[in-house]
């Protein structure tokens, strides 16, 4: 991985530590567009409404482990 792209990812890292979002793009193919992303143990109802509202996309996703789907009555989509 080039120095450049250790850098950013490093910054990218602190930022979600500190509870702030990153965009994540691919440098190689940037047509596929961009992602806003966020630590979700650090997530708050105004940072997830600046993703729905400025984020341009209807789709909020998180990841959760399988138990706690089914604790939740949650099945996959798909």
């Amino acid at each position: 991985m080039p120095a450049r792209h250790t850098e950013a990812l490093d910054r990218a890292v602190a930022a979600l530590r500190k509870g702030r979002m990153v965009i994540i793009t691919d440098p190689v193919r940037p047509e596929r567009g961009a992602v806003l992303t966020g630590a979700a143990d650090r997530a708050t109802d105004d940072g997830v409404n600046f993703m729905v509202t400025h984020g341009r996309g209807p789709v909020v996703s998180i990841a959760m482990s399988a138990d706690r789907l089914e604790r939740l009555g949650l099945t996959l989509q798909s």
